[in-house]
């Protein structure tokens, strides 16, 4: 199968790491900062870190480190990339954490306690720092890399004078330099994730295909909005005001796309915003959707449909009631509807024999009758139950339903450009 989680970037690290181990038999009798160059120059050789093609700064996949390290072009943003190197370095015994850096961030490496970033001896004054202690270290012993651009040293003078350029006060020039914390990276993340899902949509608007894997769209965004409604910010009341911000989207996108999330959604959600007013908002929510699971419909027969799908198999095309338009007036609780012909047509065969233009399959009947239901159905090309891949987001998928045109609401249907599309929202829309 496809590599890409916890355990599968782990072990990549640690193969990392003992290739540069064996590539050079003295490294461990090395200074810090000659294998702090070591590590940056092997990962730059196997194109591990940065992007030759900037143009592609954006582009969604570059957020993604197990996309880094295992898809071909092995792009990512500096962030990653410096995650990349600091995995790798701290598992070779190099002090290497990402920095606070506006705009680009850096590796800031530390010396050990007992030697310096040239190996010498270190007098013993005081008992040794430990790695969480908030002083600020020795600023002699402390270096930067930038292995998105380069397997050199970024000398503190150069990254002070653009600082000064970008106009920040001197006053905050140590924390910029300084390494940060996993929860601003995080967030951070999350910022640039927002970015590129932007261009992303903008680019899919556009046409523009791509040969290289992409991440699911709405999957990357709504990772996004989880993220930043956990993490919410470094402050108490920061992090109430980010979520308040966030919640509206993460329960529209929950309802749109993932609504088996409501387990996530009820469990997570409710006890970071208790005592707020949105706190009875989402139990009301919570218990209606309950209440929608347990009294579910008997599978609903499409009517004005007939002959067989498949040949032998009993007469109508099966829809599930959640999917069915006239049994909803929200949008489809599946994914995204993808509009027959339009530039979301997913690339696959239809799985049985299609209906004709009366509607009939092979073999059905009705003779030469029109009926209204199916001259409207009559561009409808996958069968319920056809397996897929999109051509243009790579994913795979499975037809559970279709409607003769986009029953969702106008916010939502804004929200994912349906009226963008060839023939807009007077189409038939698969569910998947």
């Amino acid at each position: 199968g496809r590599r890409g989680d916890l355990s599968d970037i782990d072990r990549e690290f640690d193969r990392i790491g003992e290739n540069i181990r064996q590539r050079d038999p003295d490294f461990d009798e090395l200074s810090v900062r000659r294998k702090a160059g070591q590590i940056a120059k092997y990962l730059r050789s196997e194109n591990l870190v940065g992007n030759p093609n900037e143009e592609n700064y954006h582009a969604l996949r570059n957020n993604f480190i197990s996309m880094a390290l295992f898809e071909e072009p092995h792009t990512s943003l500096p962030l990653q990339s410096v995650a990349i190197y600091c995995a790798v370095a701290r598992r070779l015994g190099v002090n290497a954490r990402p920095s606070n850096y506006p705009h680009h961030v850096h590796a800031v490496i530390e010396a050990p306690s007992t030697h310096t970033l040239d190996g010498k001896p270190r007098p013993i004054t005081h008992p040794p720092r430990p790695d969480n202690d908030d002083q600020p270290p020795d600023e002699t012993e402390i270096m930067h890399m930038d292995p998105w651009r380069s397997s050199t040293e970024t000398p503190r003078s150069d990254l002070l004078t653009r600082l000064i350029q970008m106009g920040i006060p001197p006053s905050h020039h140590p924390h910029c330099l300084a390494a940060t914390s996993n929860l601003e990276i995080a967030l951070r993340t999350g910022r640039n994730l927002m970015n590129s899902v932007s261009e992303a949509r903008d680019l899919a608007h556009t046409g523009v295909s791509t040969s290289t894997p992409t991440p699911n769209i709405d999957a990357a965004w709504y990772s996004m909005l989880w993220s930043m409604f956990i993490l919410g910010e470094s402050s108490a009341a920061s992090a109430l005001h980010r979520r308040r911000q966030i919640l509206p989207y993460l329960i529209e996108h929950y309802q749109a796309h993932f609504p088996e999330d409501l387990g996530l959604i009820e469990r997570i959600v409710p006890p970071l915003l208790e005592g707020q007013r949105e706190w009875h908002v989402l139990l009301h929510l919570i218990t209606t959707a309950r209440k929608v699971d347990r009294n579910a419909r008997a599978p609903c027969y499409r009517a004005g449909v007939r002959g067989p799908v498949g040949g032998d198999v009993e007469e109508g095309l099966e829809k599930s009631s959640s999917s069915s338009a006239s049994s909803s007036p929200g949008p489809p609780s599946s994914s995204l509807p993808y509009a027959p012909g339009g530039p979301g047509n997913p690339d696959a065969p239809p799985t049985g024999p299609e209906r004709g233009p009366e509607g009939e399959g092979q073999g059905g009947r009705g003779g030469g009758r029109r009926d209204p239901l199916a001259a409207a159905t009559a561009a409808v090309t996958w069968k319920i139950g056809t397996y897929f891949r999109h051509k243009r987001y790579r994913y795979a998928g499975i037809v559970i339903g279709w409607d003769t045109s986009c029953g969702a609401e106008p916010a939502w249907i804004e929200q994912m450009r349906v009226d963008d599309l060839p023939r807009g929202r007077h189409q038939p829309f698969f569910n998947v």
